[in-house]
């Protein structure tokens, strides 16, 4: 068995297949997450994990979105862990700290993101992820229950990732149903949000972004 699992949350636009050829030849053991293109990331993240990765003997898993990355890329990642709970790679992120800054550094922060984020497998099975939430918001959520735990995340600014192609490129049917719903359910978890964590939720939740 390998150290590794890496589950890849499946899009059924054509230009995926960039990143599927990025997963070919790593030392991991590799599961797909599927939400019929267009359903609940946070559910369809889970129910991988629970399927192919619990109760395993794996140490680390990858979740991996729409990224292009090389072998070098997944090898740092992997060695880079260190004492940490989650490591995210760097990439052209909304938010600064995650961008790389050029150090080649692994710097502790206070939230990831879900693009790409690497766990300790008992420490994903420790939170998991909200369900509640469906394309927002639950990797803020998952953070702050770790940060109060006293988990540490970091950046990997020595691995830098791209998370571009599908957001550059003319939108298929599909990527527009899917912006439909994502829009519609944005509504839906602010109420949400307001009703857990108070009007203020915004920044307790992005409360600590350095």
């Amino acid at each position: 068995m390998q150290k590794t699992a890496i589950i890849v949350l499946e899009y059924l636009e054509q230009n995926f297949q960039q990143t599927l050829d990025c997963l070919v030849g790593l030392d991991a053991d590799i599961f797909y997450a599927y939400r019929d293109g267009v359903g609940s990331m946070s559910r369809a993240y889970n129910d991988a994990y629970k399927k192919h990765v619990l109760g395993m003997q794996y140490e680390f898993v990858w979740f991996v979105s729409n990224i292009t990355f090389t072998k070098i890329d997944f090898d740092n990642l992997v060695n880079g862990m260190g004492t940490y709970g989650a490591v995210h790679p760097s990439f052209n992120s909304d938010h600064k700290h995650i961008q790389c800054d050029g150090s080649g550094l692994v710097k502790e922060v206070s939230f990831i993101e879900f693009t790409a984020p690497m766990f300790r497998t008992w420490v994903f099975e420790k939170y998991m992820l909200d369900e509640g939430y469906w394309y927002w918001f639950y990797d803020l959520i998952i953070s702050k229950r770790m940060r109060e735990d006293g988990i540490k995340m970091g950046v990997n600014h020595g691995v830098k990732v791209s998370h571009v192609y599908l957001r550059n490129n003319k939108k298929e049917e599909i990527s527009k149903i899917r912006e439909t719903l994502r829009n519609w359910r944005h509504k839906i978890e602010v109420k949400k949000l307001e009703a857990e964590f108070g009007k203020n939720w915004n920044q307790i939740l992005f409360k600590y972004e350095n």
